[in-house]
Order: C-alpha cells, then structure tokens, then sequence
C-alpha cells in the first residue's frame, strides 16, 4: 500500500438497522422516547449552564461599563452630555436583556434557543442607536459586553451543533407517534366495527328464532279444526256480501237517472246526490243504506214501490251478512308479525354488509399507515418487521 494511500477517503461504515416487530412496537416506542428524553435533558442543562455562566460575565461586564469614567474624557460638554444619556439608556437594556434571560422558563432546548435568541434581537433593536453614539468615548468595556455576547452565542451554536441529532430524533419519534397513534385508532374503529357486527348478528338469530316461532303457530293454527271452520264461514261470508253486491247492481239497473236528472236538473243540491249515485252506486248506497235515494225516487215518481222494495231486501240480507259475520282470521296478526320480523332481518342484513365494507375499508388504510410508519422509521434507521402481523390482531399488546 503506498503513502497516498492511507489519506484515501474511506466509504462510509453502514449501520445495520434495528428491526423492530410491529407487536412490540409500543414498547419500544416508549424506551426510545425515555432514552431520548433524557438526552433532551442533558442538551438542556449544557444550554442552560452556558447562559448562567455568560449572565455571571454580562453582569460583570455591565458593572465595568457603569463605572466607566467620562468627567476624565476630553471632550466638549455637549458631546459628552449626549454619550452620558445614551450609555444610561443602553445600560438600562444591559439590564432589562439580563433580568429576560434569568427568568425564561423554557424546558425544550430548542424553545430555550429560540428564546435566548430572540431577547438578544429585541435587545439589539432597542439599543443599537445608544451603542452606535457611546462607541464614540467608550471602547474596550463596550467591546467586552460585545465579546461575552459573542463567546455566548458562539457555543450555544457548538452545543446546538453537536445535539442536533438529539432534536432531530425528538421530532422524528413525535411523528413516529403520531402515526402509531393513528394506527390504534383505526383498530379501536375495527374493534368496535367487530362488536357492532357481533351485535347485529346475534339481533338477526333473535328474530330468525322468532320467526320460527311464530311460522310453528301458524302451522299448529292451520291444522286445527277450529281454522277450518273460520275458514269456511269466512268464505260463506264473502260469498254473501258477492250476493250482497249483485242485489244492489240490480238495484242500479232499475233506477232511471237520465230522467231523474231531468227532474232535478235545477236542484242543485238533489242533482249533485243524483250524480253520486249514477258515478259510484255501490259506495253511495252503502253511506245512508238508500234512504236519500228512495226520498228522490219518490219525489220524482218513478217506481217508487218497486225500489222501496228492493231496498228493504238489500238491507234485510245485509243486516242477516252482519249477524253471521265470521270472527277475523286468527293467522292475519301473525303473518304481519312474520313480515315485519322479515323486513327488520333485511335492514340488519344491510346494516351488517355496510360494516363488513367499512371494515374492509379500515384494512387498507391500515396497511398505508403502516407504510408509512415504516417510512418514518427509516429517518432513525429502524425496519419495521410485520411478518408476525395478522390482519385480525391489534397492532398494540393488549
């Protein structure tokens, strides 16, 4: 190997990652963020130990500035009247910048930076015209407050520097959480996805079993001799009101109503029951049983004896069909309750479909947030092992 050799730029050292299973992600996640934390905390102390040590000097500094002779300058009064009032007014903020910085409170590094920061620029602005006009006389105890804010912000950007790693990592878990988060999320969705379909599968049991019951008393109702009779006096019945009807359509051909309407053609009132019973005579009929046909009937003269007695046929049959009216059929209520329970059973079947499609739905957002956690955990060079996943398990230890 030859001398120029050894000054060769070397390939940089791969770091094998972490691997990490997806089952004990939240452990880890949490030993990762403690570790970090406290890394956090020694980068904070350094911070915090370099700025009491440069307040120690600034107010060292400050003192030697207060002190500062200008009687001994020579210099035309006015001059010096000018310098006087600008370094009372510069030693103010000296002493304003001191007392901000003693009191932050800030916890994060990075606030605390910012922080530190910004008193500084605000400082800046309210004195830069004072230290402009007191550099006029006063030189090195100027120079000295300039030099401890220097050396200040000089290793507060070296601490910075050497911890922005620290920071970097701190960020990089608070997304990785994030994002795991997100994740429990969505298997607390599915969860509850899963006790909702339970939930409607055992309601669907519930009513199928009630739906037996009620399909086993019908059956037991039909096959009882008791039905059969309701049955056949249901039909009798039926067929008599058919008789019914037929004796009042008999009825209608009898009656004349062109020339009841000649006859009442000015009487509105009369004219307008004529019209009801030409139009539908079965449904005016049976309003007042005829009684306001057979008044215009014999007003009008026209067989009136012969329609007095056909009515009081229709209503003798009529009342006799209501003596012997059947009772109602005893499987009605229960094939309406069958229907019913269908159409509930239907409804759940649907319901139970939509969950079926919003779980399915959760699984693939699911697998893109997990792609995505992987992604994140690339930036601290951790691989995410979900060969042990199942679909049906929850991604956090229960």
């Amino acid at each position: 190997m030859g001398l120029l050799d050894f000054f060769k730029k070397k390939p940089p050292i791969e770091i094998e990652a972490q691997k990490v299973n997806l089952s004990e992600f939240k452990d880890w996640l949490t030993l990762e963020q403690t570790e970090n934390q406290n890394k956090k905390k020694d980068f904070l102390k350094q911070i915090k130990t370099i700025l009491s040590e440069s307040l120690k000097d600034l107010k060292e500094k400050t003192q030697a500035l207060e002190n500062t002779d200008l009687e001994s300058k020579k210099v035309d009064e006015r001059a010096k009247f000018i310098i006087k009032e600008n370094l009372n007014y510069y030693l103010t903020h000296l002493k304003n910048l001191t007392k901000n910085l003693e009191n932050l409170k800030e916890e994060e590094p990075t606030d605390l930076i910012q922080k530190i920061d910004l008193e500084f620029t605000n400082f800046q602005k309210k004195s830069t015209t004072n230290f402009q006009k007191i550099t006029f006389l006063i030189g090195k105890e100027v120079e000295d407050i300039m030099s401890t804010t220097s050396k200040l912000f000089k290793e507060l950007k070296q601490t910075n520097d050497e911890n922005q790693e620290i920071i970097n990592t701190s960020n990089t878990l608070s997304d990785i959480e994030s994002k795991f988060n997100e994740l429990n999320n969505i298997d607390n969705l599915k969860k509850q996805i899963k006790g909702e379909s339970t939930e409607i599968s055992k309601k669907i049991e519930t009513l199928q079993k009630e739906k037996q019951d009620l399909k086993d008393k019908l059956n037991q109702i039909k096959e009882s001799e008791e039905y059969e009779e309701i049955q056949i006096k249901i039909k009798e019945y039926g067929e008599k009101n058919n008789e019914l009807e037929n004796q009042i359509n008999q009825l209608k051909q009898i009656i004349d109503f062109k020339k009841l309407a000649d006859i009442f053609h000015s009487d509105k009132k009369e004219m307008q029951l004529v019209k009801e019973y030409k139009n539908n005579f079965t449904e005016a009929f049976n309003k007042d049983n005829g009684i306001k046909l057979l008044k215009i009937i014999q007003t009008a003269n026209l067989n009136a004896s012969i329609i007095s007695e056909e009515i009081n046929e229709i209503l003798e049959t009529k009342e006799q069909i209501n003596k012997e009216k059947p009772k109602q059929n005893p499987t009605n209520q229960i094939e309406k309750d069958i229907e019913k329970i269908d159409s509930q059973i239907e409804d759940l079947n649907i319901q139970k479909v939509k969950e079926g499609h919003k779980k399915d739905k959760f699984s693939e957002t699911k697998q893109e947030k997990i792609q995505i956690l992987k992604q994140e955990l690339t930036k601290i060079n951790v691989e995410l092992d979900t060969n042990d996943f199942k679909e049906n398990n929850s991604s956090t230890k229960e």
